[in-house]
C-alpha cells in the first residue's frame, strides 16, 4: 500500500522549511519579499487592544495574529508596561501568538475523484495560500529534502496527522469518522515520523502571495485514513482555532481559519459487518453435519492477514482453541489442538491468506465426536445442551518478526517463509468466538 504527499509552491517546485538549513525557500526569486514589520504599526495595533471599542481591539488583535511571532517582542514590553488593560491582553495575546498558525492564509479543499465506492482511494487536495503582507507559520511537512529522506508510507502517515488536527469528516448520518492508523510499531520509519510529531513536529513558514498544496493520497484507503463506509455524502472541512484563554477573542473568531464545505459521495457502502467498527476480525462457529466449523471473518476496512500455520500457541505458529461450557457453573474445558508442535522449518508463505473486507474463512473444526467424549459433556443429560466457544490465536507478525534475536529478515540460516517481512497488516492476539449452543444427541455417552 503505498502512499505519497507532496509539498510544492506556487512555482510548482517542492517547498522548503525554514526548519532545515539547506532548504531553498519555494520560489523565493519570483515571489514578494516579505514586509518588514513596521515598528510604529505594531505599537499602535498593541496600544489599540486597550482600546474602549471591542471592534477597535478585535481588529487589533487580528492583525497582530497575522505579523504572528514578529510582534512577539513589542507584545513582551506592553505586557509588562504600566496600561493595566493593554498589558492584559498582550499577555494574553503572547501566551499563543508564537503558536498561531495559517494567520492570514485561505485554504481550499478538492478531492480527486470526487465520487466513489467506499472501498476506492481517492486525494484530498489541501491549498493553503498565504494572503496576508506577513509570513505565516504553518505546522506542515515542506522541507522537500526531509520529505525524500523518508518512505512513501512514512510521508503518507506524517502527513494524514499534521492535517487530521484540523480536518473535520461527517458521514450522511451526521456522525464524525475518526482518523484511523493501522499499527506503526510494524515499520520503523513510519513510527519515527509519527514520534517526531509527537514531539512537536513540523513547522515552516510560508511567504505573502506563496501557496504550499499538501495531496494526501489514499485518503479513505491508506495506512492512515479515514474510512468513509456509508452510502451517500460525506462533508469535509478544515477548520483551524487559537486555543484562547480571553472568551472576547473566542468569540470573535480571532485566528479563525476555515476551508470551503467538501462533498465526497461514497456510491456504494462498505459490509454491514466492516461498517460496524468492531475488531479487526470476527470469529463465528456453525455447524456442518457431524462437526462444528470456525469462520473467521474480516470486519475491518482493508485486508488483513490470517497465519494458517498451524501449531501451537508459540510463533510463528498459530492455533485454534476450542472450549467447552457445561453445568451450571459453566467451567471451561479446553480441546486443545492435536500432535506435537511442528519444526520452524514447516513455516511457509503459502498458509499465509489474504482476506478482503467483509469475507470469511475456516480456520478450523472439530467434530462433535470429540466433544462428546468430554467428561463434562458426558455429565449433560441427553436433550439438554451445552455451549462451545472457539478462538484463533496469533502471536507471529512483522512486529514479532522485528523483535526476533538474531535477526530473521534476510537472514539465510533460518527458514526460508521467515527471511523476507511479512505482511504488514497480519491479525495478532486471541480472537473468540460468542457461545455456540449444541444440544447433546439422545443416543451420546453418559446420563
Amino acid at each position: 500500500m503505498m502512499a505519497s504527499a507532496v509539498a510544492h509552491g506556487q512555482s510548482g517546485q517542492p517547498a522548503g522549511n525554514r526548519p532545515h538549513a539547506g532548504d531553498e525557500p519555494p520560489g523565493a526569486a519570483s515571489q514578494p519579499a516579505t514586509r518588514a514589520v513596521d515598528d510604529a504599526a505594531v505599537e499602535e495595533m498593541i496600544r489599540r487592544l486597550g482600546d474602549p471599542s471591542y471592534d477597535a481591539r478585535t481588529r487589533a488583535t487580528r492583525e497582530l495574529c497575522r505579523i504572528g511571532h514578529r510582534a512577539a517582542g513589542a507584545l513582551k514590553e506592553a505586557a509588562a508596561g504600566d496600561d493595566f488593560e493593554t498589558a492584559l491582553r498582550a499577555a494574553n495575546l503572547l501566551e499563543v501568538i508564537e503558536s498561531v498558525y495559517f494567520g492570514g492564509c485561505a485554504v481550499r479543499l478538492e478531492a480527486d475523484p470526487a465520487r466513489v465506492s467506499w472501498n476506492e482511494p481517492f486525494e484530498l487536495i489541501v491549498t493553503i495560500r498565504n494572503e496576508s503582507d506577513y509570513s505565516a507559520q504553518i505546522p506542515l511537512e515542506m522541507s522537500a529534502r526531509r520529505r525524500g529522506e523518508v518512505s512513501a508510507d512514512a510521508r503518507q502517515v506524517g502527513d494524514m496527522v499534521d492535517v487530521a488536527d484540523y480536518l473535520r469528516v461527517v458521514s450522511p448520518d451526521g456522525r464524525q469518522v475518526d482518523l484511523k492508523v493501522d499499527d506503526i510499531l510494524v515499520d520503523p520509519e513510519v513510527a519515527d515520523a509519527v514520534e517526531w510529531r509527537a514531539r512537536g513536529g513540523p513547522l515552516g513558514e510560508l511567504p505573502p502571495g506563496r501557496e504550499v498544496v499538501v495531496r494526501l493520497t489514499d485518503f479513505n484507503r491508506g495506512w492512515a485514513r479515514y474510512p468513509l463506509l456509508s452510502r451517500g455524502v460525506h462533508k469535509i472541512d478544515f477548520v483551524y482555532e487559537p486555543q484562547w484563554d480571553d472568551e472576547e477573542f473566542r468569540r470573535a473568531g480571532v485566528g479563525r481559519v476555515a476551508s470551503n464545505a467538501l462533498e465526497v459521495e461514497v456510491t456504494e457502502a462498505g459490509p454491514a459487518i466492516v461498517r460496524q467498527r468492531v475488531r479487526p476480525a470476527v470469529v463465528t462457529i456453525e455447524r456442518s453435519g457431524d462437526e462444528l466449523v470456525a469462520r473467521l471473518t474480516n470486519s475491518d476496512d482493508l485486508p488483513i492477514w490470517i497465519n494458517m500455520n498451524w501449531g501451537t500457541s508459540q510463533a510463528p505458529f498459530a492455533h485454534v482453541v476450542w472450549t467447552v461450557f457445561a453445568g451450571r457453573t459453566h467451567e471451561e474445558e479446553l480441546v486443545e489442538p492435536e500432535g506435537r508442535a511442528p519444526p520452524m522449518d514447516a513455516f511457509t508463505r503459502d498458509r499465509l491468506v489474504e482476506v478482503a473486507p467483509g469475507a470469511s474463512v475456516e480456520v478450523g473444526r472439530i467434530s462433535l465426536a470429540q466433544l462428546l467424549k468430554k467428561a463434562m459433556v458426558q455429565a449433560v443429560p441427553a436433550g439438554r445442551s451445552f455451549q462451545v466457544r472457539a478462538a484463533l490465536v496469533n502471536q507471529c507478525d512483522l512486529s514479532w518478526q522485528r523483535r526476533q534475536e538474531p535477526a530473521l529478515i534476510g537472514n539465510h540460516r533460518v527458514p526460508e517463509g521467515l527471511r523476507t517481512p511479512l505482511p504488514r497488516r497480519m491479525i495478532t492476539g486471541r480472537f473468540p468466538s460468542q457461545p455456540f449452543e449444541v444440544i447433546k444427541p439422545e443416543d451420546a455417552p453418559g446420563r
